[in-house]
């Protein structure tokens, strides 16, 4: 936009920034779905397992058969350490192929708090003991066609183009892969900046076992997002953090990148 001043025209920069001086981003060009809900809380996961599971979603008071997908599943056990039972909640539990199968979708609370990432270990040795199978999708991921795989075709077998051709279309309201947004940080608050010492090397633990065009595409992410922080680049990325400076020097490969970064301006 431009504005007249003496007769001349110039730009409005102050339109282009935020209240926090950062160079406002580009806009989605979708209104709704998973770029709404899936990056902010767990409103879309349930529908997303449903499509590849081929199974219904219940909560554990509807009624229901032992091939259904429970939400906030309360799962029993012994706690030695206070020689009494507690319990756990599962964000999602399922029986599969004579398997049990609990998925977490992790927010960023589990990578800043002391005491949510303990109770995470705790709930993880608790279920194991029990022969339950824990995954977790860390709330900066999103459904390229390398994640899918990587989570459902992996360990389950149960990926399918047809079924992610399904979840762009029901959970992302998109037909192609590349409309979807990318993995990565690009307007939230929750930033790597923000991660306690234990919280970055758990992502840079679980970065490493994902497929390598995600690294690409969350490293490009961050330095998209630092650019248009005009200098308040410590807000992005954790300070004097030699693995995570490293994590920053992952070589970026072009191909990977075919998705909407919502920072590059």
């Amino acid at each position: 936009m431009t504005i007249s001043k003496n007769g001349e025209n110039r730009v409005d920069m102050t339109r282009r920034v935020d209240v926090t001086g950062f160079t406002k981003p580009l806009r989605y060009p979708k209104t709704r779905g998973m770029i709404d809900t899936f990056g902010q809380n767990k409103e879309s996961f349930p529908q997303l397992l449903s499509i590849f599971f081929d199974k219904d979603v219940k909560t554990e008071n509807d009624p229901h058969d032992d091939e259904a997908i429970i939400k906030e599943k309360k799962i029993s056990h012994f706690y030695k350490e206070a020689n009494r039972k507690s319990s756990f909640r599962a964000d999602l539990f399922f029986n599969f192929e004579k398997r049990k199968i609990v998925f977490e979708y992790n927010g960023w609370h589990h990578y800043t708090d002391h005491f949510k990432m303990d109770r995470d270990e705790r709930k993880k040795d608790a279920f194991q003991k029990q022969n339950i199978e824990i995954y977790t999708f860390p709330y900066y991921l999103q459904l390229t066609k390398d994640i899918a795989k990587y989570l459902f075709k992996k360990n389950f077998g149960v990926f399918s183009e047809e079924k992610y051709k399904k979840a762009l279309e029901k959970i992302y309201r998109v037909e192609n892969e590349t409309e979807i947004l990318a993995p990565g940080w690009h307007t939230t608050r929750n930033t790597p900046a923000n991660f306690i010492p234990k919280g970055i090397k758990k992502l840079i633990n679980e970065v490493h076992g994902m497929p390598k065009s995600t690294k690409s595409q969350l490293v490009h992410s961050l330095k998209l997002y630092m650019a248009r922080s005009n200098g308040r680049t410590h807000m992005i990325v954790p300070e004097n953090n030699i693995d995570f400076d490293n994590f920053m020097n992952h070589k970026i490969e072009k191909e990977d990148l075919n998705y909407f970064f919502q920072s590059d301006v």
